[in-house]
């Protein structure tokens, strides 16, 4: 039994880890905690999206090692993992990207990156949400307001259902979760 713990409280993000780890046989406790990223909403560029994923594990590892000592954690040295997504673009925004970037620290202080598969967004929603800003504005809430659907899972709109956020994540730790 290891225990991992997700530098997020989303639902797909920890469902993710969860699927993957069903996926490859590990017995693992999954826990999520608010992490910071000190990124921008809408991370842009390889760049951003790693620092992103790396902040929150990292920032969840010092809260559950704070946590272990004060008595308020079982586990001192579980699996952290940190998951941000972010877009990628051809440097005009002609062509972008949402990826998510996958940073798993291992209690050895290894650190394991991978990726997920790429999902191509509209530019005009690209465009309205960069002309909002992306500090507070993601592409994601674009969609879902103008298309009315899911502001965490565009992905199943975009695809016609055929893929999702949660099944990209878990195809990306899988990945990641293999190399250990």
């Amino acid at each position: 039994m290891i225990n991992v713990v997700v530098g997020s409280e989303s639902k797909q993000k920890n469902g993710a880890v969860r699927e993957a780890c069903n996926q490859l046989n590990i017995n693992a406790v999954v826990n999520g905690f608010k992490a910071n990223s000190g990124q921008n909403e809408q991370p842009v560029g390889f760049r951003e999206i790693y620092e992103g994923a790396r902040n929150r594990v990292l920032d969840v590892a010092r809260t559950t090692q704070r946590l272990y000592i004060e008595g308020q954690y079982p586990q001192q040295n579980p699996v952290w993992i940190g998951i941000e997504s972010g877009i990628i673009h051809d440097g005009i925004f002609t062509l972008s990207l949402d990826i998510a970037v996958i940073v798993v620290l291992l209690p050895d202080h290894r650190e394991i990156v991978a990726t997920s598969q790429g999902i191509e967004l509209p530019r005009e929603f690209v465009i309205e949400a960069l002309k909002r800003g992306f500090r507070r504005t993601t592409i994601a809430s674009v969609i879902s307001e103008k298309l009315l659907c899911d502001k965490n899972d565009p992905h199943s709109f975009l695809t016609n259902g055929m893929t999702s956020r949660q099944q990209l994540l878990t195809e990306a730790l899988v990945s990641a979760l293999k190399q250990i």
